[in-house]
Parts: C-alpha cells; sequence; structure tokens
C-alpha cells in the first residue's frame, strides 16, 4: 500500500500543482496466491492522520539548465508534500546557485508513516514577463524521510 501523486494535466493552469494524492494497492499473481492475502487493512478504515512539521534543506544546484537569452537561469524550488507546498528564493542570474535555506510547513500526514505520499522536489526559471520555465524535478519517498 502505498501513496503516489498523481501527474499534473498538460492543460492544467497550475504550474508545477499536483490535481492530489492516491493511496492505492495493486496485486497481482495467481488466483489462488492472491485470495489468501486478504482485504487490505484500510480496506474499510481509512489511516488516521497526526499533525507534522516538515523541513527540508536546500543547500545549492550545480549545471542547472540555461533558460534565459542571457545563457543563465534565475532558479527556484518548489517542494510539494500531501497538498501543500513551499518554495525557495528565487536565485538571480546563475546555473549554479546557493541557497542554503530552510523550508518548512505543518501539514497533517498519515499515520503509520509508511503510508506518506512522495515529496516532489521541481526546479523552475522565475520569469517576469511570461511563465515560470520548467528546468526539472525529482521525487523523494516520503515513507523514508525522518
Amino acid at each position: 500500500i502505498r501513496f503516489t501523486a498523481l501527474k499534473k494535466d498538460v492543460l492544467g493552469s497550475e504550474q508545477g500543482g499536483f490535481p492530489g494524492f492516491l493511496l492505492y494497492r495493486i496485486l497481482s499473481g495467481p488466483k489462488d496466491e492472491i485470495d489468501k492475502i486478504g482485504p487490505s487493512p484500510y480496506a474499510n478504515h481509512p489511516p488516521k492522520t497526526h499533525k507534522y512539521s516538515f523541513r527540508a534543506f536546500i543547500y545549492q544546484g550545480r549545471g542547472l539548465p540555461a533558460a534565459d537569452d542571457t545563457g543563465v537561469s534565475d532558479p527556484y524550488c518548489s517542494i510539494h508534500l500531501g497538498g501543500k507546498a513551499v518554495r525557495s528564493a528565487v536565485k538571480e542570474r546563475t546555473v549554479n546557485p546557493l541557497w542554503f535555506q530552510m523550508l518548512s510547513m505543518e501539514l497533517d500526514l498519515p499515520s503509520p508513516l509508511s503510508l506518506c505520499p512522495d515529496i516532489n522536489v521541481l526546479v523552475f526559471d522565475k520569469d517576469e514577463v511570461t511563465t515560470d520555465d520548467y528546468l526539472g524535478r525529482f521525487h523523494v519517498s516520503g515513507a523514508g524521510v525522518q
């Protein structure tokens, strides 16, 4: 059983947003073996949630893509977890940004934490006139973070 972030609809209007998360369980195998496994422990009782403090330490980037005509970017990070998001400061005119910044938020997460959704980190180039440019992303399993 795990949470997975739904992918953003390419026609969606909120840049970097996620439409939500899905808690699921998928089983595959011979029918007699699957029948032995039985129902999910959460089939009739959803997991409880607890308030948690989330902190992410963003230190630096190296060799980010140059999104501006000048050969640099104005990068920032956007971190998404459990339907909430926090953003780093924008570092102007660089492809090797130094943030050394702590980002934090309070949120409700399922208990046990093994059901926690993935943490999605997206990097954008800030643009004053047009929509911010996507530079890249990665995700970290929320279940293993301490």
